[in-house]
C-alpha cells in the first residue's frame, strides 16, 4: 500500500521522519509519499515550496521507501486532496493508496472538496490525537461512520514531542541548536536565510 503523507513540512522535522518510519512498520506499509502543500495554502510563515521540497529530499536521502512529490507545488489550480490522490493513483495504478492524516482533521474531512469520494475511493489512516477518540468522531459525523471500514486508526506511537511552531521560533531567535531539527536541514535554512524575514 502506498501511504500519502500530506502537510506543510514547514520545515520538515525529525518528528515527521519518525512518524513515517513507524508507519512503514505497519504490515501494509510499502512506501510513503510526502506531499507538501503548494504555496497558495493559507498558512502563516509558509516558505516557498522549492525550499520545503529541497529540505524533504535532504532528510529523506537515506530512506529507501520514502519519496517526495511536488504535485501540489506544481499545480497552480489546486482542486483539493482528492484530486491529488487521483493523480498519484494514476502513477501507482496497481497499488492501493491510503491518505495519512491526524485524527483532529477527521471531523472536517466530509466537508473537504469531494470529501465523500475521498472516503469511498481511498483508505484513510488516522494518527491518534488527544481529545479525538475514533468512536466519538464516528458518532458525531454520520458520513465518517458510513465509510468507517475505510478508516484505520493507527497505534498511538510514542513520538518526539516536536512543534514546527517552536522550531520556527527558535530559528527566528538564531539559536545554534534547535530541538527536533536535523543538522542538514538547519544548515540549509541558515544558508538560505529562511524563517528570519530574509526568505528567498
Amino acid at each position: 500500500m502506498i501511504i500519502v503523507y500530506g502537510g506543510s513540512f514547514n520545515p520538515p522535522s525529525l518528528a515527521h521522519l519518525q512518524l513515517a518510519q513507524r508507519v512503514l512498520q505497519e504490515p501494509q506499509g510499502e512506501k510513503i509519499i510526502f506531499l507538501p502543500v503548494g504555496n497558495d495554502y493559507n498558512k502563516p510563515e509558509l516558505i516557498d515550496c522549492h525550499h520545503r521540497i529541497a529540505m524533504l529530499e535532504l532528510i529523506l536521502a537515506t530512506e529507501k521507501r520514502m519519496f517526495v512529490s511536488a504535485l501540489e507545488c506544481q499545480d497552480e489550480n489546486f482542486k483539493g486532496s482528492y484530486f491529488s490522490l487521483l493523480a498519484l493513483q494514476k502513477i501507482y495504478a496497481q497499488r492501493e493508496i491510503a491518505f495519512l492524516l491526524g485524527a483532529d482533521h477527521l471531523p472536517g474531512l466530509p466537508f473537504w472538496i469531494e470529501g465523500e469520494r475521498l472516503l469511498t475511493d481511498f483508505k484513510i489512516w488516522a494518527m491518534p490525537r488527544p481529545g479525538y477518540p475514533l468512536r466519538e468522531i464516528l458518532r458525531q459525523q454520520p458520513l465518517l461512520d458510513k465509510y468507517k471500514e475505510n478508516i484505520r486508526f493507527l497505534p498511538d506511537y510514542p513520538l518526539l514531542n516536536i512543534s514546527s511552531t517552536a522550531i520556527r521560533q527558535a530559528l527566528k531567535e538564531n539559536k545554534e541548536e534547535v530541538f527536533g531539527l536535523d543538522d542538514k536541514i538547519h544548515e540549509y535554512i541558515k544558508q538560505h536565510g529562511l524563517y528570519r524575514g530574509e526568505m528567498e
